[in-house]
């Protein structure tokens, strides 16, 4: 085995890009307490099915001696979405998101998500509540009709960091074993980046890039109602609390306490434009 390359991860697993036997594959590992949601998330993937688009195939499942989980998948030498989008005239990068959204929009829904999973993520953030705009938030997802959205698949972490083109095919990577299983949890993830600006929060915004999110933000909320829009607004906002606990520099917890407050100005107003 021959480590090529270093993937960046998010996940807080190592990533590595490898030869082995002659094969380029993509390495990923997990200390033991990671382990049990590593082939959770390993699994999801393996059962993925689409008609427009692709996960890349595990081949193998493996306990290391040390303790660490590992698992070994095909190698999409491909464009991250950002990257793609750049390259890309306006008309292409319609084409393709419409392709997105509608394996998202087309799955099927069935009982009403579980209140209990709910409430137990909001009393985890609880110790968070240390600021206005962060109590305002809470007390918004406290009193939401959660009852009224419907269980579906999800990939669970679907922001442009986890999409790759290759061949003007959709890959998408690094599944997410979610806390609650709705379609509208990828709807947000999305809207994460094209309205947040998630995945370039660290990077100077290129003018092009925001012209080509605007287009598919509105491709996306044009075929969503009303209501769905609130819905996923509304798992955006759970969403960036979520990410509060696990941020460590000040820098990017003033970013996200920003988007809180923007995400909070909407659903106040109902402003899903």
């Amino acid at each position: 085995m021959v480590i090529k390359e270093k993937l960046l991860g998010y996940s807080g697993c190592e990533v590595l890009l490898i030869e082995n036997n002659n094969r380029i594959i993509v390495r990923k590992y997990a200390d033991k307490k990671y382990s049990n949601r590593l082939k959770l998330q390993a699994d999801k993937q393996n059962k993925f099915v689409s008609l427009f688009l692709k996960a890349p195939k595990i081949i193998s499942f493996n306990d290391c001696k040390d303790g660490k989980y590992f698992i070994d998948m095909e190698y999409i030498n491909g464009l991250n979405f950002n990257d793609y989008l750049l390259r890309k005239d306006i008309k292409s990068v319609k084409l393709l998101v419409d392709k997105l959204f509608n394996e998202i929009l087309e799955r099927k829904e069935s009982g009403s998500i579980d209140l209990k999973k709910i409430n137990k993520k909001l009393d985890s953030l609880n110790a968070y509540c240390s600021s206005p705009i962060i109590e305002q938030s809470m007390k918004y997802l406290r009193n939401f009709e959660w009852n009224t959205v419907k269980e579906s698949y999800c990939h669970g972490d679907l922001t442009f960091e986890n999409i790759l083109v290759k061949n003007d095919d959709i890959y998408v990577i690094d599944f997410l074993d979610s806390f609650i299983d709705s379609k509208y949890i990828d709807i947000a993830k999305v809207l994460q980046d094209v309205d947040i600006y998630w995945s370039v929060r660290n990077k100077k915004i290129d003018s092009n890039l925001l012209i080509r999110y605007q287009v598919i933000k509105k491709a996306l909320l044009s075929n969503l109602t009303i209501k769905e829009r609130e819905v996923s607004y509304t798992l955006l906002l759970l969403n960036m609390l979520r990410i509060l606990p696990y941020t460590k520099d000040d820098k990017t917890k003033q970013f996200i306490y920003k988007k809180i407050e923007f995400v909070n100005f909407i659903l106040e107003r109902g402003a899903y434009e």
